[in-house]
C-alpha cells in the first residue's frame, strides 16, 4: 500500500443558522443551530484523530521512527528475532546481567548489546561500546546525543560539543582577526617606510648580495650609491627644460661626498649658467655621458659650462653652444686655479670662444678631443684670469712661472686630438707632448677674427714661451705627429723650444692664393733631425725663422729663398737696426756707412722685410733700394709682396710703413748689397 500524506483538518464551509437568520434560499424549518453544534462535535473527534495519527505516521506514510516498542512486536516478529539469536529483554535495567544480541529499550530508543556485561551507568556504557543503537524512537535533539571527548573538546554531548567549537571557533576567529589588523598593519607601515625617502628608509631596507663567492650583503641604498645620475637631482634631457639647477645640485652632492662619478643619460641637457665642480676645493669629480654626440650639453649663453680644477675628468659627451658663435666656454679653471691630474676624454666640443681654458696646467690627459668651430680649441693662459670676453691676446706673465701671478702649463699630454674650423688650435705656454695633433679647416684672416690677435691669419699649433723676455724656460713640448690641412700656418712658436718628430701639411687649391709658411720659429730652437717634413706646394715657405736655432733639414717649398732676419751673418749681406717706438714707420739706419755711389754708379739694396705679430709672421715683402750721388733713388717692390707694407726712401734713411694701426714688430735684412754702373734714367 502506498503511503500518504497526513489527512487534513475538518474545517466546516457553511454557518446553516446564520443562512437561517439571512434567509438565504427561503425560509428553513430545521433547527439550523442543532446542526452547527453537531458539526463542531465531528471536527474536533477528526481533528485529534488526526494528531493521534500523526504521532506514529510520518509525513511520507512510513511508521514514525521509535514508535514500535519490543511488547508490541507480534509473536512471529519476537520468534524470528529469536531464530537470529536476538533477545528481548525489554527496558534497560541497571545491575543487570546482559548477555550477546541482547535488544533493551532505553527512553524511546532500541539497543542491541555487543558484549556480555552487567549494566551499570548506560550513558557509560554506551560510551564503552557496549550497546549499538538499533532504531531512534524519536527524533533526538543534538543535546540527547552522546559524543566522546577529544583532545581539544571536553564536551559528552554533540549539542555542547558544537557550542563549545562554536565559542571555541569564535575565539580562534577573534584572535586570527586581530592578528590579521596586526599584518595588515605591518603591511601597510612597511609599505610605506619602503615607499619612503627618508633616511634609513626605502632602498635601505632592502638587502642585497651579488652571486660571487666572498660576496657580502649589503643594502640596495649603498648598492644605488654606487652609480649617481643626473636625473637623481631632477635632470630632464628634453633640450627644452633648463637642466642647470640639476647639476649644481649634483656637483654640490658629489663635492659634499668627497667626489664620485655622475651619470648621463644619451640625451640633451639645456644649460644656462655656471656649474662648478670646483667649490673652493678641488675633489675627484667625474662627468660620464653615453657617447661623444648622443649625451650633449647645449649651452645658451656666453658663460663657462663647466669650472673645474684638479682631479677632474670628463668622457664621451659633447658641449655645443647653441647661443651666440664663439662666445663662452666649455670647460675652464676658475681664477688663480690650476688643472692638474685632469683628463678629458672623447669628448666634442662645439662653436665657443674658447673651448678649454686653463689658468695653470700640469700633468693633464687630452685624448680624442674635437674642437670644432672654436675661436681657440685649448688655450694654456700667461697670467690673465678667465673673462669671457678677454684674454684673446695672452700677455706676458708680470711674475715668475711658478707664483702667481706667473704661469706652468707642464707635463701635459695631448692623443688623437682634433681642432676643426678653428681660429687657433691648441694656444699656450706648455711644456707638453702631442701624440698625434690635427689642425685643419682653419678660419680667421687676419681681420674680423673672434679671438685671435688682428693681423693674424689662422694657426694650428701655438707655443709661446713664460713671457719674461726671450726666455724658453717651461716652454719646451715634443710633437711627436701633427697633420694639418687647410691652415695658414701649421705651428708657430716664440721663444720656445721643441723637439719635431713627424708632420704632414696640406694647403688647397681653394684657397685663392698661397697659403703663409709651415713653420713659423721666433727665437727658440726647432729640433727637427730626420723628420719627414710633407706639403703640398700651396705654402710659400716650410720656414720662416727669426733668431731661431733650427736643426735638422727644413728646407724651402717655394721659389724665393727662405726668410731668416736676424740670423743671417755672411760678410756680404748687411743687417740693418732699426729705430724704437711702435709707429706706423719704421726706419733702417745706416745707408750712409755703405760706399758712395758716384753719378754713374749706384749703391742698390736687396731688401726682405718679414712682420711679426704677436710672435707669428703675418706680413712680408722684398724690395730693390737704389741710390745715386745725385741724390736720386728708386724703390722696385715684388709683385708678391703684403699690401699692407711700403718702403720709400728719405735722404740716406729707407723707410718700411705699414698700415697696421697696432704696429707689426717688423725685422728687416738686407740679402745683397751691390755697386752698379748704371744711370739712375735706366733700368
Amino acid at each position: 500500500m502506498v503511503g500518504m500524506s497526513q489527512a487534513p483538518t475538518y474545517t466546516r464551509a457553511t454557518g446553516f443558522a446564520n443562512e437561517e437568520r439571512d434567509n438565504v434560499g427561503g425560509r428553513s424549518t430545521v433547527r439550523t443551530a442543532q446542526v452547527d453544534a453537531e458539526l463542531d462535535a465531528i471536527s474536533t473527534s477528526i481533528n485529534a484523530l488526526q494528531a493521534n495519527q500523526a504521532l506514529n505516521q510520518r509525513d511520507d506514510g512510513e511508521i514514525r521512527d521509535g514508535r514500535v516498542k519490543i511488547p508490541a512486536l507480534a509473536s512471529e516478529v519476537l520468534a524470528l528475532l529469536i531464530s537470529y539469536g536476538v533477545t528481548p529483554r525489554g527496558a534497560w535495567l541497571t545491575a543487570t546481567t546482559y548477555a550477546l544480541k541482547d535488544l533493551v529499550s532505553q527512553g524511546s530508543n532500541t539497543y542491541m548489546a555487543t558484549v556480555p556485561h552487567v549494566a551499570g551507568t548506560f550513558a557509560t556504557d554506551l560510551a564503552s561500546g557496549k550497546w549499538l543503537l538499533l532504531a531512534l524512537g524519536a527524533t533526538p535533539t543534538a543535546a540527547a546525543i552522546p559524543f566522546t571527548p577529544t583532545a581539544t573538546i571536553s564536551s559528552s554531548t554533540i549539542q555542547a560539543a558544537i557550542e563549545e567549537a562554536d565559542s571555541e571557533g569564535r575565539a580562534l576567529s577573534a584572535a586570527a582577526l586581530t592578528a590579521a589588523g596586526v599584518v595588515q598593519n605591518s603591511v601597510n607601515s612597511l609599505s610605506a617606510d619602503l615607499a619612503s625617502s627618508s633616511a634609513g628608509k626605502g632602498d635601505a631596507l632592502i638587502a642585497v648580495k651579488q652571486p660571487f663567492t666572498g660576496a657580502v650583503e649589503r643594502t640596495q641604498h649603498d648598492k644605488n650609491q654606487e652609480s649617481v645620475h643626473i636625473k637623481d637631482f631632477g635632470g630632464v634631457g628634453d633640450g627644452v627644460v633648463d637642466d642647470t639647477a640639476a647639476f649644481e645640485k649634483a656637483a654640490a652632492y658629489l663635492h659634499s661626498v668627497g667626489g664620485g662619478e655622475l651619470n648621463l643619460d644619451q640625451l640633451t641637457y639645456k644649460v644656462t649658467g655656471t656649474t662648478d665642480f670646483f667649490r673652493g676645493t678641488a675633489k675627484p669629480i667625474r662627468l660620464v655621458g653615453k657617447s661623444r654626440f648622443g649625451t650633449v650639453i647645449a649651452a645658451h649663453g656666453n658663460f663657462v659650462v663647466f669650472q673645474h680644477a684638479e682631479y677632474f675628468e670628463a668622457e664621451n659627451l659633447s658641449v655645443i653652444q647653441t647661443g651666440t658663435p664663439k662666445t663662452g666656454t666649455a670647460f675652464a679653471t676658475p681664477t688663480g686655479k690650476q688643472a692638474a691630474y685632469c683628463k678629458f676624454e672623447g669628448l666634442n666640443i662645439e662653436g665657443f670662444r674658447f673651448g678649454q681654458w686653463w689658468r695653470y696646467s700640469i700633468w693633464n690627459t687630452v685624448k680624442d678631443v674635437r674642437w670644432f668651430n672654436c675661436g681657440v680649441g685649448l688655450k694654456g693662459s700667461r697670467n690673465a684670469n678667465f673673462t669671457t670676453s678677454g684674454n684673446d691676446t695672452n700677455p706676458a706673465a708680470p711674475g715668475a712661472w711658478n707664483l702667481d701671478p706667473g704661469f706652468f702649463h707642464n707635463h701635459n699630454r695631448f692623443e688623437l686630438c682634433v681642432a676643426d674650423g678653428c681660429e687657433i688650435g691648441v694656444w699656450g705656454t706648455f711644456h707638453t707632448t702631442y701624440f698625434d695633433l690635427t689642425c685643419q679647416n682653419g678660419t680667421g684672416t687676419g681681420s674680423g677674427n673672434a679671438v685671435a690677435p688682428a693681423g693674424l691669419a689662422n694657426i694650428g699649433l701655438w707655443l709661446q714661451n713664460s713671457g719674461s723676455g726671450t726666455s724658453t724656460f717651461g716652454a719646451t713640448s715634443n710633437i711627436v705627429e701633427m697633420y694639418a690641412e687647410y691652415v695658414q700656418q701649421p705651428i708657430v712658436s716664440d721663444y720656445a723650444d721643441y723637439s719635431l718628430q713627424k708632420l704632414f701639411a696640406q694647403g688647397g687649391a681653394n684657397s685663392g692664393s698661397a697659403y703663409k709658411q709651415i713653420i713659423a720659429a721666433t727665437g727658440g730652437s726647432v729640433n727637427a733631425v730626420g723628420v719627414p717634413i710633407s706639403a703640398s706646394d700651396f705654402f710659400q715657405y716650410k720656414l720662416v725663422a727669426a733668431n731661431c736655432t733650427v736643426i735638422g733639414d727644413i728646407s724651402n717649398n717655394g721659389a724665393s729663398a727662405t726668410i731668416a732676419p736676424e740670423s743671417l751673418t755672411s760678410a756680404s749681406y748687411y743687417q740693418f737696426g732699426m729705430s724704437s717706438g711702435v709707429t706706423t714707420v719704421w726706419s733702417l739706419t745706416g745707408v750712409a756707412d755703405q760706399p758712395v755711389a758716384t753719378a754713374i754708379n749706384r749703391n742698390t739694396y736687396d731688401i726682405a722685410v718679414v712682420g711679426l705679430y704677436n710672435g707669428a709672421t703675418v706680413v712680408s715683402g722684398r724690395w730693390l733700394v737704389s741710390f745715386w750721388q745725385s741724390g736720386l733713388s728708386r724703390v722696385q717692390a715684388d709683385a708678391g709682396n703684403s699690401s699692407d707694407l711700403s718702403v720709400n726712401v728719405s735722404g740716406s734713411t729707407i723707410q718700411v710703413r705699414t698700415g697696421n694701426p697696432l704696429g707689426y714688430d717688423l725685422r728687416a735684412t738686407v740679402i745683397r748689397h751691390r755697386a752698379m754702373s748704371q744711370s739712375p734714367y735706366t733700368n
